[in-house]
């Protein structure tokens, strides 16, 4: 079996990858702990990611699994924790979306949005269709100063009228 397929997945935790190859070997919780030297509530404890895997865990994973990659169970844990990482900074360079109304950007799953890279776009799609809250969190998110900048560069005449009296009205 191609093991190394797993490494692909950042957005796979530990514990799922470790369930998997149970499942795929057969192998129960109190068997695992056996090949392994473990108690069997420390293989829940990682299956359910409430412990980390240290480089010796990883070991005894891969021996019970007969994995020959080195240091595997740890390298899984160590992606994931860097797409946490990056995760955690994404969310944090997005708008409160829970304050976005959806029909706004109806078309668009708000998750998977690049709030940077379609700034413009976005901003001139919240003057022409927002509501007061949807506009004022994306002025909290953007600053007044990239707001007024976005909305100046829009050379395109339809819904304008709408995007300058919102604008005049919340800037």
């Amino acid at each position: 079996m191609e093991y190394s397929r797993f490494l692909q997945y950042p957005s796979l935790d530990v514990g799922a990858v470790i369930k998997y190859f149970m499942t795929h070997h057969g192998t129960s919780g109190k068997e695992l702990a056996a090949k392994c030297g473990l108690p069997p509530q420390r293989i829940s404890d990682f299956t359910n990611n409430r412990r980390r895997i240290t480089a010796e865990i990883s070991f005894a994973f891969e021996n019970a699994f007969n994995i020959e990659h080195r240091g595997y169970f740890y390298l899984i844990q160590s992606n994931h924790d860097i797409y946490l990482a990056d995760k955690k900074k994404r969310d944090a360079q997005t708008p409160d979306l829970n304050r976005i109304s959806k029909h706004v950007f109806w078309d668009s799953n708000l998750t998977r949005v690049d709030w940077q890279q379609n700034r413009s776009h976005i901003i001139q799609r919240t003057f022409e269709y927002g509501d007061e809250q949807t506009i004022k969190e994306i002025i909290r998110f953007y600053g007044k100063k990239q707001v007024t900048e976005a909305l100046s560069k829009i050379t395109e005449t339809r819904l304008a009228d709408r995007r300058t009296l919102n604008a005049a009205k919340y800037l």
